[in-house]
């Protein structure tokens, strides 16, 4: 195998030096593996009700955390998963990662 076929393999453009070298590029966005996006909407079903019944519908992600009953290791990719769907809008970003997030979606 030459180098150019594991270059093109593994994406080691990176590694080259010189004139000849050009910039990484980003890697396509991945795709959820089978079976995860079902798990981040049955938790972020949890997360809207929970925000519903907050006076302002928004709260920070401990007390979400709390008032859903969800762990924070799990809440965390919930709550990313959320906001990319539109569904939450980050409204204050914390330096402790303790953010602010607000429901979007009309309450019911």
């Amino acid at each position: 195998m030459d180098s150019s076929s594991l270059k093109d393999r593994f994406n080691l453009d990176y590694l080259v030096t010189g004139p000849n070298a050009s910039p990484p590029t980003p890697a396509a966005p991945s795709s959820l593996p089978t079976g995860v996006e079902p798990f981040l909407q049955s938790y972020g079903v949890q997360v809207v009700s929970a925000l519903q019944s907050l006076p302002g519908g928004k709260a920070n992600i401990l007390n979400l955390a709390e008032q859903s009953g969800i762990r924070l290791n799990l809440m965390l990719p919930v709550v990313d998963y959320l906001t990319s769907k539109g569904v939450l809008a980050r409204t204050q970003t914390d330096p402790s990662g303790n953010d602010t997030y607000e429901l979007v979606v009309p309450r019911l």
